[in-house]
């Protein structure tokens, strides 16, 4: 059981094209070794592409770690390797993404007025933070009933087939990281 990772990325990349009206884009991403960062890393290529976003190989970075210290290396590392600063820049996860936030903070970038962040999961720390992150928000409560219910069916009726892999619906939540 799952989030819809294609889907995260692709509302949040609508949101910068339709709502922010932006056109430069980064993504800091991975580590490789996680098949959702994995994912939502396709998925950025593929819209950014498919919307029009001005983006190269260079405006993506992939972070060495999930955590706050992976995204606030990678986002220095983004910085560096970019002529142009990005407009908005979208994190893998809203942990990263706080570490993208410090990273920029320090560097004297001002968030959202300069470069403005987006994150992937919404934990709950994102919106206490300052500024407050604009996230894509997973159902976490729902994720766990749905696991919950499909393991009691397989306890109970281990010939019934499932499905292997159930994807569940995400949402965009807008905060202070990101100004119209």
């Amino acid at each position: 059981v799952v989030s819809d990772n294609d889907q995260g990325i692709k509302i949040s990349l609508q949101y910068v094209r339709d709502v922010l009206k932006k056109t430069k884009v980064a993504m800091v991403a991975g580590p490789e070794t996680s098949k959702a960062f994995v994912e939502r890393l396709i998925s950025f290529q593929e819209y950014s592409k498919k919307f029009g976003f001005q983006t190269s190989q260079k405006n993506i970075v992939l972070s060495e770690s999930f955590g706050f210290t992976g995204g606030f290396n990678a986002v220095q590392k983004l910085i560096k390797q970019n002529k142009e600063i990005p407009e908005v820049v979208l994190a893998g996860s809203d942990d990263s993404a706080l570490g993208v936030m410090k990273g920029l903070s320090n560097m004297g970038y001002k968030i959202p007025e300069d470069i403005q962040v987006i994150g992937f999961d919404n934990i709950a720390f994102s919106q206490h933070f300052s500024p407050a992150l604009t996230t894509i928000a997973q159902d976490r409560k729902l994720l766990g009933e749905t696991a919950a219910k499909m393991l009691i069916r397989l306890i109970e009726s281990p010939e019934d087939e499932i499905e292997e892999i159930i994807t569940l619906p995400v949402k965009l939540i807008e905060r202070e990281s990101t100004k119209k």
